[in-house]
Parts: C-alpha cells; structure tokens; sequence
C-alpha cells in the first residue's frame, strides 16, 4: 500500500454518538494529547432529532451535557394494569442525540491535533503497519482505525435479525394528563398486529413530553401509520385531544444474534457496528460506553494495541433465545417483559440485560418468566451452535 497521505495516529470513522464520544472523553482525559486524529463524517451538519435514553446505576455512564432524570418508572401491561419499576439504585436518563452531537463535533474542533472532515467512507484496507482509508475525498492514513458505521451484517442460516423502528414526538399541551416526575418506558396499551409494539413516555414538564412509537418486529411499516399509532394512543389513552409537534424522530436499531467482530488487526468496531446494541433490548449507549472506558484503560495503562475485549457469550446466548421466543410468537412480547418487571425487580432485571449479573441473578430472572418458550429457544441455540462449530 502506498503512504504517501499524512498518516495520522487514530482515525474515527463516523461521526455519530460512538465516535465523538470516543474522542471526547479520550481528549478530556488527555490520553490523546500527543496524537494526530482524524474524524470523518458523512453528514456532519445533520441535526436530525433523535433521544437516547437507558437506565444506570451510575452517574459515570452520563454524559455531561444537559440531560433528564427519572426515579420513577413504572411498564404498562397490554391490558392496562401499571407496573412500577422497584429501582433501587438505578435511575432512568434521557438526552438530545442530535444537540449532544454538535456540541461534541464544536468542542473537538477546539483541538489542534483534531482534523474534522466530511467524506463518505467507500473502504478500509491495512496492513502490518497502518490502514488506507478510502473516500470520496480522497485516501487517508491512520495507525488504527475505530470503526462505528453500521452495515447490517452477512448473517448465517437461521441467525435472527429484528429490527426495532420507532417514531417519537416530543409534543406540548395545555392539558395537564401526566405526573411529570414519573417516565413510562413501555406502556403496551397498543395493538400489537404488526409485532411486540408499545409507546415510550418520557415527560419533561406538566406540559411537554416525548411520547415514542416502537415495534419489535422483522419489517417495517409505513411512515404514516407511525403518526396514527401516536395520535390513537394520546386521544384514547391519555385524553389529549389539543397538542402541538414540537420535534419528530424516526429511527431503525437491528436486534440480532449474529456475533459481531469487534476488531479486525487495526480496525476496533465501536458502537452498533461492534456488537454493542443489545440483541434483545436495542439499548446501545451504555455498553458504547463501557466499551470506550475498556479502549481509554488501555491507553492509560499502556495495554494498547494488545487490549483483548472480554467475551460476551453469556449475553450473547440469552439474547438468542429471547429473539428465538420473539420469533416464535407463543409468548407474546408484551406479556413477556410484562411479567419480567411484574415478577422480577427492575435493578435485577437492569443488571441481567446490562450483562453484570451473577448466574444467581440470572437463574432468578429465568423463573420469572413462562418456561417451555425458553427451554424450547434454548434447546435451539444450543443445536445450532453446535452446528456452526
């Protein structure tokens, strides 16, 4: 390969929430201080809409950016009973994706050693000693490459893909219909004809809150029906009949068992593109950080580049025969994560889909649910990864 490009220490190949935070939080910790960084992005002035919430523990997995916080949360079963979430020390965060964004791109422009630059990336190609990166700008070289594009992958016969798609508002009404103290993470008074579906109410005020529109399911629907689901959802079960849009997202997160290469040589997959989406949940952005705070101890620690990132075959077989169950349909998803918040506390089950419990916990959560599905999708996952051995 030719190097006659300047060759820059760490490349970051997207400019999503995975990789400015990468960059943020190494150059905060001033790790990166002596390197050369090259960050491109294929859309850098996209400000589309769009939330990230989760759960934590912890206050290191939030971002210091503006954000808001739940201590209470409670899941709605399809026929209407509430279920409050026993937390414990959990907490339940949500932020701008979109504002987060931009301020992390104008803050890494304040770097010198931070070159930004628009490109679409066409391929990667490495060697012993560095990577070539391909654009539509022109070729690029770096020592290594963190990689957070996602293309869905090659799958093999009979791996599961679901795709999680959901439409959210954030709306305001004069009509005070919510404790604004209190967030819904899965309220399933929906019709569930097209899949696991449920709505996601996150308030902000008496007076404003971000009401989202989601479906487990292997296809999409249209645009429109999205629309009339929200709607249907703030007449008929709210009681809202005056509200104004004030931001509308979209969104697609795949929910497969396929195991992801999380490094390649020089190439470290980051974000969905690494396997860091949940298979059977869709939550992303604390196991992204996780991830990072492996990658940032391996610099610190002078580790890097041998840093080994720990297997995740515990995590990887539950979700499995979740999305196996899913697939089945015999047990219906709103009466599965039903019955897991209504008979397991909610910091156990936290800890069972952030992959941190014990087997003990794991058993615990396991038994909270209907058997056969479970022991039939296990049964299943076990067949076939012996047969892909």
């Amino acid at each position: 390969m030719q190097q006659s490009a300047k060759n820059y220490h760490i490349a970051v190949l997207g400019a999503g929430i995975s990789g400015v935070t990468l960059l943020l939080e190494g150059l905060k910790q001033q790790l990166w201080k002596d390197k050369s960084i090259l960050l491109i992005g294929d859309s850098l002035a996209n400000t589309s809409n769009k939330r990230i919430s989760f759960w934590s523990g912890t206050e290191d997995l939030v971002p210091e950016f503006p954000h808001l916080k739940w201590n209470k949360l409670a899941v709605v079963s399809n026929e209407g009973s509430k279920i409050p979430l026993q937390l414990d020390e959990y907490a339940y965060y949500s932020f701008d994706a979109a504002a987060y964004r931009q301020h992390a791109l104008a803050e890494l422009s304040q770097y010198n050693n931070v070159t930004i630059i628009e490109a679409k990336v066409k391929h990667v190609e490495q060697d012993d000693t560095h990577c070539e990166i391909h654009t539509d700008r022109g070729r690029f070289v770096a020592d290594y490459v963190f990689q957070t594009v996602y293309q869905k992958p090659v799958l093999k016969p009979k791996s599961l893909y679901f795709l999680q798609h959901f439409t959210g508002w954030k709306i305001r009404t004069e009509q005070v219909f919510w404790q604004n103290d209190e967030a819904i993470m899965m309220d399933y008074r929906t019709t569930q004809e097209h899949g696991t579906s449920f709505i996601y109410a996150l308030p902000a005020s008496q007076h404003e809150i971000f009401v989202e529109y989601t479906i487990f399911s292997q296809t999409l629907i249209a645009r429109e029906e999205y629309a009339e689901k929200l709607d249907l959802y703030l007449r008929e079960v709210c009681g809202v009949t005056e509200y104004e849009i004030l931001e509308e997202e979209y969104g697609v997160i795949p929910m497969t068992d396929h195991h992801f290469k999380r490094r390649d040589g020089r190439v470290v997959f980051l974000g969905s593109a690494g396997g860091d989406t949940r298979g059977s949940t869709g939550y992303t952005f604390t196991n992204v950080k996780r991830t990072i705070a492996q990658i940032l101890r391996s610099f610190k620690n002078g580790t890097w580049p041998n840093l080994n990132f720990p297997q995740q075959h515990k995590e990887q077989f539950y979700d499995a025969i979740l999305l196996h169950v899913l697939a089945q349909g015999k047990y219906p998803g709103h009466a599965l994560f039903a019955d897991l918040f209504r008979k397991a506390r909610a910091s156990h089950v936290f800890q069972f889909l952030d992959g941190q419990s014990n087997f003990q916990n794991d058993l615990r959560i396991m038994l909270s649910l209907r058997t056969w599905p479970f022991i039939v999708g296990m049964l299943r996952t076990l067949r076939l990864m012996i047969i892909k051995r």
